[in-house]
């Protein structure tokens, strides 16, 4: 076992600002002596860190050095064969992986509620995908597990080369990652694991299990998201001998700035050397109050309730999720939290996500607690004017009509057209109500006439939505299609 206690990349960059020497080299911001930052100086910290690949600092592209280190140190703290750092997110490791996994015209497996890097991926690499469909809890909103039944089939009888799935999903919610991994591994097809929203997971007996423990052959993870790491900054995981270690180096360097950020290299070195030494005692303790918390609050909520599935042990547990019992929606109670300080993951017309981690400030949860019940007493006094009201629920049409391979797209001219002059026309682009980046709609699939609809009540109830595009003249909402 490595020594878990050290930070390569971080001592490296703190020992050459130590050295006080003399830049004749990029960043042209040298080291904060030219950055307009002289009121706040909220940047010149970081900016002595911000460095380039000058000698013992080593190269993303091609590490020998610390960022060697660095990532087998990861590889064996998260359980990997090998590990690499990613400077441009999780997208990046999506992506990267696919094309490595992929040649055009490969049939891949995927969820349709994956992130939409993995369909960004898909069309790069130029792939048949074949649908996973999602089944939902009608009552929560949350995924139910996936049909092993349905991947049986369509390995044994589908030239598939990769499956690809999301678990833990936006809200927490795990998949049977060791039963698809078996079923995968049986036919000999790679199984790639988006599990940006897992990082934590496996650091403690309370929380899930990782998905590389559960077989995954390529695990892609957002450090900055329940851990500790700078916005951007995460981890791609290889599992198994499955994948072609050379290739996916090859990807990563297409795919990557050629000019990555040090800062963020050493805040993964940093989220690391946490979780990897002291996640036990950390998440241990985090849990406990979670658990306390939620006794003192939610049984004292007349309308404020927690929506969840924690009694089948299948969340995430630093995950929350409410909803009003009444018709307020989420972006209402979402507007109110943020009035009193609150700012919350995400809403929708029903639900607001709450993400609890290891960097919650001392009393931050009573704060929280006390926020909640003034919300139900709001909630509480706005029943009776809401009680006429008609709630907003939407609801995704139950088909799709897949028309136009990804390949193919590039090859028409698209328009951009209000939503009701494109009705049968093919969307060009994915239709993604952001967070949490799920396209609702895919390139290649049919505008009917029950999805205008849809994405018009989406638009009216608040979402923002990658795809559409608001007029400033008119304020019509146009969309991008081509016909056929």
């Amino acid at each position: 076992m490595e020594n878990q206690e050290k930070t390569p990349i971080y001592e490296a960059l703190l020992h050459h600002k130590d050295k006080k020497t003399d830049s004749y080299h990029v960043p042209g911001h040298k080291q904060g002596a030219n950055f307009l930052d002289h009121k706040d100086n909220l940047f010149q910290s970081i900016l002595q860190i911000d460095q380039t690949e000058v000698t013992g600092l080593d190269d993303l592209h091609h590490p020998s050095g610390v960022i060697a280190r660095a990532e087998y140190l990861a590889a064996e703290a998260f359980g990997a064969e090998k590990t690499f750092y990613l400077v441009g997110g999780s997208t990046a490791g999506n992506i990267a992986s696919i094309l490595t996994m992929c040649l055009p015209g490969d049939k891949v497996i995927l969820q349709r509620s994956c992130h939409q890097s993995v369909f960004h991926g898909c069309m790069l690499a130029g792939v048949s995908p074949i649908y996973w469909k999602d089944a939902y809890h009608s009552d929560t909103g949350f995924e139910r597990p996936l049909d092993l039944d349905w991947l049986v089939q369509k390995c044994r009888h589908e030239m598939v080369k990769l499956v690809v799935m999301t678990s833990p999903s936006y809200y927490g919610m795990v998949q049977p990652i060791r039963k698809i991994a078996d079923i995968c591994h049986q036919f000999d097809v790679p199984l790639l694991v988006d599990e940006a929203h897992g990082a934590h997971f496996g650091f403690h007996p309370n929380l899930p299990n990782s998905a590389l423990s559960q077989g995954a052959d390529l695990v892609v993870q957002s450090t900055h998201k329940m851990l500790g790491s700078m916005t951007m900054s995460s981890m791609l995981h290889v599992g198994s001998s499955r994948v072609r270690i050379n290739d996916l180096e090859r990807q990563l360097r297409i795919v990557q700035s050629s000019s990555p950020s040090y800062p963020l290299l050493a805040s993964l070195d940093l989220a690391r050397k946490q979780v990897a030494v002291n996640g036990y005692h950390l998440f241990g303790r985090l849990l406990t109050e979670i658990d306390q918390f939620k006794k003192d609050t939610f049984p004292y909520c007349k309308w404020v309730q927690e929506l969840s599935l924690h009694h089948l042990k299948c969340q995430d547990p630093c995950k929350m999720v409410i909803a009003s019992s009444g018709q307020m929606t989420g972006f209402e109670m979402q507007a109110f939290l943020e009035d009193k300080g609150i700012y919350t993951e995400l809403a929708d017309d029903r639900r607001v996500l709450f993400c609890f981690s290891l960097g919650h400030p001392e009393g931050s949860l009573i704060r929280l607690k006390k926020v909640l019940l003034e919300l139900d007493c709001w909630l509480d006094s706005c029943e009776n004017r809401l009680s006429e009201r008609d709630s907003i629920v939407l609801r995704l049409p139950s088909t799709t009509e897949f028309v136009l391979p990804f390949q193919d797209i590039r090859k028409h001219q698209h328009v951009r057209l209000c939503l009701e002059d494109a009705i049968d026309g093919i969307i060009t682009e994915p239709i993604v109500p952001y967070p949490p980046g799920i396209p609702v709609l895919l390139p290649g699939e049919r505008l009917t006439c029950e999805w205008m609809e849809y994405l018009r009540g989406a638009d009216r109830a608040g979402y923002r939505i990658r795809g559409l595009y608001q007029d400033q003249l008119t304020s019509e909402v146009r969309v991008n299609i081509v016909f056929v």
